[in-house]
């Protein structure tokens, strides 16, 4: 139908949650988007609006919530500049300490449900600001919304490659 199609370039599925399709990505696979580093990295990295209108990053405002971001690393900040960089290791990329300990407290900044009996997704956001707590959950359901898009473009274009591959074996 006109509308499923519509919901379903969204990667929303108004049919039944458990059914399956070679296009559809399932909403059980939403809360292993959320955690990856990709969509993390997204996530503290966007804007957010404070109460007296000044605008900072998630990863910002998180520091000054926390006193500066602070987990325990296996690496000091000495020991890695005192290291050369081998080329080997500059060819991939790292995250700084500080984003990974923004990624490690926005974690707990919001949570997605499921549910299954009804087929939606429940995105909320926690913070001791409610303002914050609202932009979190935007934040959080807009990037969902977008890797989700951005998956699903990528697995159709896979299966138009394969097929144009195949069709021009015969």
């Amino acid at each position: 139908s006109g509308l499923g199609t519509l919901a379903s370039i969204a990667g929303i599925n108004i049919n039944q949650v458990g059914q399956s399709n070679d296009l559809y990505i399932s909403p059980y696979l939403y809360p292993k988007i959320v955690e990856s580093e990709e969509f993390l990295i997204k996530i503290i990295n966007e804007e957010l609006v404070l109460e007296d209108g000044k605008r900072n990053t998630l990863k910002e405002y998180l520091k000054s919530e926390n006193n500066g971001l602070s987990v325990s690393s296996i690496f000091t900040e000495k020991s890695l500049q005192n290291d050369k960089k081998s080329e080997f290791l500059e060819k991939y990329n790292f995250i700084s300490q500080d984003e990974y300990s923004a990624m490690s407290l926005i974690k707990q900044k919001f949570s997605i449900e499921l549910n299954e009996r009804v087929g939606f997704i429940k995105v909320s956001g926690m913070d001791k600001n409610p303002l914050i707590s609202t932009q979190i959950a935007e934040l959080v359901t807009k990037n969902l919304q977008s890797m989700i898009i951005s998956l699903r473009t990528n697995k159709i274009k896979d299966q138009v490659n394969y097929t144009k591959k195949e069709y021009l074996k015969q």
